[in-house]
């Protein structure tokens, strides 16, 4: 927890290191001068677990899948105060809908929590490989942050360098490629059986014609 937090402040301070400089009480006073990147503190939260089990002679890949549903179910809790504490206030925003933002994240989170659970369960059983669970976290938490950037302000998430918003990207660009080359065999395999299917039903469709056309042409005769 104490890396991770200082990974975060120290991420936020050189993203805005106009505001700060070189000075260390900026730096310790966060009352006075507030910010912590949440992204610097999920990179600073995995590197501390990763020095922690490299300390106890513990396989990284084999633990931090532990690690993932209580993150999720953790930052679900931290976007419902986030709404109560009034960060997403309306002077931000354009419509009413908006200013639930946190706690449409946090219901997402939630539901991201349940999956992660479930992949756990199917790690165990050895479905997916040790690991697998990060790389879902990586996808699910960069793909919500990502939409909702661009819903609550499109203009500033496209067009506008955002540290957060372009990180969210690249990661889900990244682990979504990732996932494509991960299932190929069961998304080939699948749109093998599609058209498979597809084909089977045309040939009975051609043969209904076919076999309705040589009845016509009996009566005929």
């Amino acid at each position: 927890l104490g890396v991770g937090l200082f990974i975060s402040r120290l991420t936020y301070v050189i993203l805005n290191f106009k505001d700060f400089g070189f000075s260390l009480l900026k730096f310790i006073l966060v009352n006075g001068f507030p910010g912590l990147s949440l992204y610097g503190f999920i990179g600073g939260m995995i590197l501390g677990l990763y020095l922690f089990f490299l300390s106890r002679k513990i396989k990284f890949r084999e633990a931090i899948d532990y690690f993932i549903p209580s993150s999720l179910l953790a930052l679900g809790i931290g976007q419902i105060g986030v709404y109560f504490s009034g960060s997403e206030s309306l002077t931000k925003v354009k419509y009413l809908l908006l200013s639930f933002v946190p706690l449409y994240k946090s219901l997402l989170f939630f539901l991201g929590a349940f999956f992660s659970h479930k992949i756990l369960y199917a790690i165990r059983r050895e479905k997916y490989f040790k690991g697998f669970n990060l790389i879902f976290f990586l996808w699910y938490y960069s793909l919500v942050v990502g939409i909702f950037d661009v819903v609550v302000d499109w203009r500033k998430a496209i067009f506008g360098f955002n540290f957060d918003t372009l990180l969210s990207f690249v990661l889900l660009l990244t682990s979504t490629f990732y996932f494509l080359y991960y299932f190929r065999s069961l998304v080939f395999g699948r749109l093998k059986e599609i058209r498979k299917q597809g084909a089977k039903k045309n040939g009975k469709k051609n043969q209904q014609i076919s076999g309705k056309g040589i009845q016509g042409e009996a009566r005929k005769t």
